[in-house]
């Protein structure tokens, strides 16, 4: 069993992501070999351009603010807090903060992905 304290975890900012800060809570590194978690912050404005994990499914919740979900150009949803969206493994996806305060995001992702 592995217990996450407040003020702990990694801090990193994701490659190819702009605005947007991601906190690791759970992943192979501390025990969780089947699945990550993080916490995201995106700020007004932020996001990620279209990507796609070919071997990963993702799932986004929504814990504050509101954050514009994308693939291939197109938008498939706002998202408010309390919102969540499923992205399966070698679907292309995009987020992007259009509103005027930082996002929270719950990020899970099974299986994780690799280094």
């Amino acid at each position: 069993m592995v217990i996450v304290r407040k003020g702990t975890g990694e801090r990193f900012i994701p490659p190819g992501h702009a605005k947007m800060e991601a906190l690791k809570l759970f992943g192979p590194e501390n025990g969780s070999k089947k699945a990550t978690i993080h916490l995201s912050t995106v700020q007004p404005g932020g996001g990620m351009e279209d990507e796609v994990h070919e071997t990963s499914d993702q799932v986004f919740y929504v814990l504050s603010g509101n954050i514009v979900a994308s693939s291939k150009g197109e938008q498939i949803a706002n998202l408010q807090a309390g919102d969540g969206i499923h992205i399966e493994a070698g679907e292309h996806h995009a987020f992007r903060n259009e509103g005027q305060d930082p996002c929270i995001l719950y990020i899970l992702t099974v299986p994780p992905l690799a280094p």
